[in-house]
């Protein structure tokens, strides 16, 4: 059950970094998303780090029902 929860935190926390990159954009430097991490590291656009930032999303999102959906399949959360 731990697992499958911190799953989804991993997740909902990229899609906030999707969301609140126009704001961080705004902070004098100080930005620390993941898209900006990506773009970075792997020297690539601002729009193809938040491709690739949605893709690495997908991993846990998928994991996450994959595991819930066992665990629903076992009893009552």
């Amino acid at each position: 059950m731990r697992r499958v929860v911190t799953t989804a935190a991993l997740a909902s926390q990229m899609v906030n970094d999707l969301y609140s990159m126009a704001r961080e954009d705004l902070s004098g430097g100080r930005e620390f998303n993941l898209p900006t991490v990506l773009a970075a590291e792997e020297k690539c656009s601002r729009a193809d780090a938040v491709q690739r930032t949605a893709e690495v999303h997908d991993e846990p999102v998928h994991r996450f029902e994959a595991e819930a959906g066992a665990l629903a399949a076992t009893g009552s959360p």
